[in-house]
Order: C-alpha cells, then sequence, then structure tokens
C-alpha cells in the first residue's frame, strides 16, 4: 500500500514571509507563524508523510548560500520536533526561474517525493500560499488547500492559517 503524504510550502505556511523582494537568509530571521508548532504536533500523529517542498530562489540570486540555508532548515525541523511534530524531508529548489523542472509550479520536487516515499499522490495534499503551490498540486492529482484570505487560486480548500488546514484533513 502506498503512502500518503502532506507536502508544506514553506515561507508563509510555516514561518513568517519575507519583505517583498526580499528573503529569509538566516535563522534569526526565521519566525515561525502562530500556532505552526501546535498544528504540526497533530500532524505528526497521522500516518501522513510530512515534506517540507520550497522554491528558494534567493540560493541562485546569491542572497544565501547552500550551507546557511540547510543549517536553517535542520533547526527548523529540530524545534518541529522539540515541539512534538516531525517533518520528513525538505526539499528545495535553489534555482532561479527556468533553469530547472524542480521550481514550483513543475513537479519536479513533488515526482522526486512520490518516488523516493512511494507516495500515492491522489490521496495526498498540497497546502500552500500561492498560485505555484495550487497548481503543483493540481498537476499531479493532489487535493489542495490555499491559505489566504480568499480562495484566489480555485484550490478545493481555502483557509486562514494551518491549524484550519489540518482540521480539513484529519
Amino acid at each position: 500500500m502506498k503512502n500518503r503524504a502532506i507536502f508544506l510550502d514553506r515561507d508563509g505556511i510555516i514561518n513568517q514571509n519575507a519583505d517583498i523582494h526580499e528573503y529569509i537568509t538566516c535563522w534569526r530571521e526565521f519566525k515561525f507563524l502562530p500556532g505552526v508548532l501546535n498544528s504540526l504536533a497533530e500532524l505528526a500523529k497521522t500516518n501522513y508523510k510530512i515534506i517540507v517542498i520550497t522554491n528558494q530562489r534567493g540560493v541562485a540570486l546569491g542572497k544565501i548560500n547552500l550551507s546557511d540555508l540547510n543549517q536553517m532548515h535542520v533547526n527548523m525541523v529540530s524545534q518541529i520536533k522539540n515541539k512534538g511534530g516531525r517533518i520528513d524531508k525538505v526539499y528545495f529548489c535553489p534555482h532561479n526561474f527556468n533553469e530547472c523542472n524542480c521550481r514550483k509550479p513543475l513537479p519536479g520536487m513533488l515526482d522526486l517525493v512520490a518516488n523516493e516515499f512511494d507516495i500515492d499522490l491522489n490521496n495526498s495534499w498540497v497546502i500552500g500560499d500561492s498560485q505555484n503551490d495550487i497548481e503543483l498540486g493540481k498537476s499531479r492529482g493532489c487535493k489542495t488547500i490555499y491559505i489566504g484570505k480568499k480562495n484566489e487560486y480555485n484550490a478545493d480548500f481555502y483557509v486562514k492559517d494551518l491549524q484550519e488546514a489540518i482540521k480539513k484533513i484529519i
């Protein structure tokens, strides 16, 4: 039997977004959104694989190096684990536009995860706060949840935060 997964965007879902045209470049700039740690602890009680998939164009632009980005993800996963949650793996696209097939909404990261974890994409979810996230999920038959003020991108559901998204799923 294949696994089910919940694919989470990082910026705007787990942590506060940087200002427009800016990037989160170090751990001290990384701020968990309210309720996220508790929501991830609830989600950890399920049998879903919990996967972060995030575009990190700041690497291509030289705003952050891979070592600092990887350390940020280690710190993020550690903090989530310390609060009873779990992230099974973090995937990121470090490329600029038109340089790869992994930059959301292109399906490269999703396909990689599906193969690596034997994921049934039709019984999995993509949760995000952008059109790219929703398009990615729909491109592979995942159910989609848009976190925002209104359903701008024709997601299956839209909610105000991760806590509400998790309630929709479990």
